[in-house]
């Protein structure tokens, strides 16, 4: 079945960071790089599984996965009322410690 995937406020916010902060140095990575993370994002619509669950058991018991995108890494909770929602939370550089973010 294939599900919604929603950006809330606070990852597109980061993904247009992302994007900002790429682009000062070469817009036509910033593009490549936002073009990637949709397309990997619209994966979850048929796949909401492909993503893994985070090492923090705190964000396990939360219902966080993660999908890995070549550096950054998009924090999602699937819907729990039984809709075929899903939600991005956050967008981080795969560097940051993002579990204090969320």
């Amino acid at each position: 079945m294939k599900r919604i995937v929603i950006l809330t406020e606070p990852a597109n916010d980061d993904l247009k960071d992302i994007v900002a902060y790429i682009a000062a140095d070469n817009i036509v990575n910033a593009l490549r790089i936002h073009d990637k993370i949709m397309e990997c994002l619209h994966l979850l619509e048929n796949n909401p599984g492909i993503g893994v669950y985070p090492k923090s058991k705190k964000l396990r018991n939360e219902g966080y996965r993660k999908l890995i995108i070549d550096n950054y890494v998009a924090m999602y909770r699937l819907s729990e009322s039984g809709k075929n929602e899903i939600y991005v939370i956050r967008v981080f550089h795969g560097a940051m410690n993002y579990e204090k973010y969320l």
